[in-house]
């Protein structure tokens, strides 16, 4: 697959799957999620359909990366799916660190923070599945 294609049909459900996962940071201690009443159907989707968005141009610019990064690779090694995966979770929390650096933590949001993972996780998942559909990757049979 072109290296466009597979950008573009992995961005969305990379948005997805990098919301579902933050989302799930309403399960944890660390979060505290609450709805204020009453809930208003059309409001919510209009600010879910604003919020896929912008993960959506987020997940654009981060496959991007990760295609020039896993260019940058040699096409084989032992670990190159390591360096892959590590590149991708680390290129893919840059936008949420940028945006708690310039949201008020300042050089503290730096510290590693759980609120990292669930971009971390979906960050490396997502550049393996690029590498694999662009098929820089030999497949092991």
């Amino acid at each position: 697959m072109s290296p466009v294609k597979a950008i573009v049909v992995l961005a969305v459900p990379f948005a997805l799957v990098c919301l579902l996962l933050l989302s799930g940071m309403c399960l944890t201690p660390y979060w505290e999620c609450r709805f204020e009443q009453p809930i208003v159907f059309l409001d919510l989707v209009k600010s879910g359909l604003l919020i896929l968005l912008v993960f959506v141009v987020a997940a654009i610019a981060v496959l991007c990366i990760d295609f020039l990064l896993i260019t940058q690779l040699p096409k084989v090694g032992t670990y190159r799916w390591v360096l892959i995966a590590a590149a991708g979770a680390s290129v893919a929390t840059v936008p949420r660190i940028t945006l708690a650096a310039f949201g008020g933590q300042g050089l503290g949001a730096l510290v590693p923070q759980i609120e990292f993972l669930p971009f971390f996780i979906a960050g490396g998942a997502f550049a393996l599945l690029l590498d694999r559909s662009i098929g820089s990757s030999p497949s092991r049979a």
